[in-house]
């Protein structure tokens, strides 16, 4: 690096530093707009609680087809973890037996779940229901994956342009 002339050597350490702030600029945009959408995904989760809850001792789908806005499942689960009814219909347990047990004590519980049927990775919230027993109301992660992805392409594609300015 000593043969190099000065200017070349500033030029070098000037593009790393620059690459460096652009990645770290890029991974702090990513993670803001992830924590965004998961936000997003909590207060139509809470809502559609909301709503389920309301529901659940009185026949009706758990779901209201028309403000579903995404792929969301619902079940009205007892306390002994065993699902009274579901949309869509015979859907396996959607929350874990030790969450279950928090809801049943009067606490709300949000998480992260991978399932086989309906295949994909979901958030889920669980809400203890009126008359007892737990409703759980799921939605999928799915768009928030897809718009993630987009995003770190944009962000891929976008940097060395900018660098070319």
């Amino acid at each position: 690096m000593r043969t190099l002339p000065i200017r070349m050597r500033l030029t070098l350490a000037f593009a790393v530093v620059m690459a460096a702030v652009l990645a770290g600029m890029g991974s702090f945009v990513y993670v803001r707009v992830g924590n965004a959408l998961i936000g997003s995904v909590d207060q139509a989760l809470a809502a559609q609680a909301r709503e389920a809850a309301g529901h659940a001792n009185e026949g009706h789908s758990l779901l209201d087809p028309d403000s579903s806005g995404g792929a969301t499942l619902a079940e009205l689960v007892t306390s002994a973890g065993v699902v009274v009814r579901s949309t869509p219909p015979q859907l396996a347990l959607l929350v874990p037996k030790q969450d279950l047990a928090r809801v049943v004590a009067g606490r709300r519980v949000r998480g992260s779940i991978s399932l086989k049927r309906p295949i994909g990775h979901w958030r889920y919230l669980a809400v203890p229901a009126v008359g007892g027993g737990v409703v759980v109301v799921a939605r999928s992660l799915e768009p928030r994956r897809e718009s993630l992805q987009r995003l770190f392409g944009e962000l891929l594609i976008a940097s060395p342009r900018s660098e070319e300015r």
